[in-house]
């Protein structure tokens, strides 16, 4: 079994992240919802029963290429004091937030707003937080050093006891009702650390499409080409294989803005049966082995830059999709020489690094890339 690592917590979001937050969406459709409350014991038993879901997205382990496909979609992000102030809060009977649930066709509920506080008490009432024994530690507090089991059954049925109310949005099977539900989604992230776009994608369009793309996005192939063997915190590696992925398939149908037209696509896919996306993850896989072997340094990197270019990376990968579909050869010495060709082409240099969302300069990127291969 491997080991995945993660790059840095990035609590930023980059400025294109936060230009497709703020980029007008669709005028989105009235939603159906309602308030619940759950009392918290229930929540927890609601958890453990996956009759509340955490989206999970995000692999832990592979082996041979095989994803675990019970992994996090976001990463656990408090940290142990927060978690105890919590439960404190509780104890105490002080007010905490609402949550945010999203009902499914299956009636199961995915967790819109609200996972680190859910995952706390579900950590609390198991007894261990990883694989240490769950107390608190509060200096000063009365349930210093008490675990749940440990609580005086008073505090005990405070909590067991204690509603928290819940909006919960019903989400039907209409691509209107999802894009409504995206723009909550969006409305609700502000303050602390933001989502980015792709990590609310993640929750939203969850299923089998997004375990695939997390498969190619741990081989060691791209990792080489990404430029770092350690997973992104936010995704952002997730979110440039599925970028490539979408626009192979779909690129004559893209459309400002990027993010709508990349949750279109996860929303068409999502179940992943369908055999063309299954080819096109087969050309990724076998396009990333191939420009890996060929031992360019940062084959993605601008010439004067220290990071990838994601412009750049998804014209390039795209480009050489297209030529091994069509049989033609690619190798070491034809990965040297386009590259050099783009880095020497103004106009594709041009088309990597401004207006990038842009449907000219996507296509004519995409374009000068078969071209130069060609």
């Amino acid at each position: 079994m491997t080991n995945i690592d993660y790059e840095g917590d990035e609590t930023y979001l980059t400025p294109e992240e936060k230009e497709e937050l703020e980029e007008p969406q669709p005028a989105a459709a009235p939603i159906t919802f309602r308030s619940q409350d759950f009392d918290v014991k229930g929540l927890v038993g609601r958890l453990e029963n996956k009759d509340i879901l955490v989206p999970r997205i995000r692999m832990t382990s592979a082996e041979q290429g095989v994803c675990d496909l019970n992994s996090f979609q976001r990463g656990f992000v408090w940290n142990k004091k927060q978690m105890d102030l919590f439960v404190e809060s509780l104890l105490l009977e002080y007010p905490i937030p609402g949550l945010f649930l999203v009902q499914q066709a299956d009636r199961r509920l995915l967790v819109l707003d609200g996972q680190q506080r859910l995952e706390t008490l579900r950590r609390f009432y198991s007894g261990f937080n990883g694989d240490k024994k769950y107390r608190l530690r509060l200096a000063g507090s009365k349930f210093d050093g008490l675990s749940y089991d440990e609580l005086p059954e008073q505090y005990r049925r405070i909590i067991d006891n204690t509603y928290i109310t819940t909006t919960v949005i019903v989400l039907d099977n209409r691509p209107e009702s999802k894009n409504a539900v995206y723009d909550v989604f969006k409305r609700l992230n502000s303050g602390g650390t933001q989502l980015t776009p792709h990590e609310i994608r993640m929750a939203l369009y969850n299923g089998e499409l997004m375990n695939l793309v997390d498969c190619s996005n741990i081989r060691p192939s791209w990792r080489k080409l990404y430029g770092s063997v350690q997973l992104n915190k936010r995704f952002r590696d997730h979110e440039l294989v599925l970028r490539i992925i979408a626009l192979y398939l779909e690129e004559q149908s893209y459309t400002k803005p990027l993010g709508g037209f990349l949750n279109s696509f996860a929303d068409k896919y999502r179940d992943a049966s369908q055999s063309e996306l299954t080819t096109a993850l087969g050309l990724f896989d076998k396009t990333a082995d191939i420009i890996a072997a060929s031992d360019v340094s940062h084959p993605f990197f601008m010439t004067d830059r220290k990071q990838l270019n994601t412009a750049r990376a998804e014209s390039i990968m795209i480009g050489c999709m297209h030529a091994l579909h069509d049989g033609n050869g690619l190798n070491a010495s034809s990965i040297r020489q386009l590259l050099d060709r783009l880095n020497r082409n103004k106009e594709y240099v041009d088309s990597v690094t401004s207006a990038t969302s842009d449907e000219a300069q996507v296509h004519k990127r995409i374009s000068l890339v078969c071209k130069a291969l060609s």
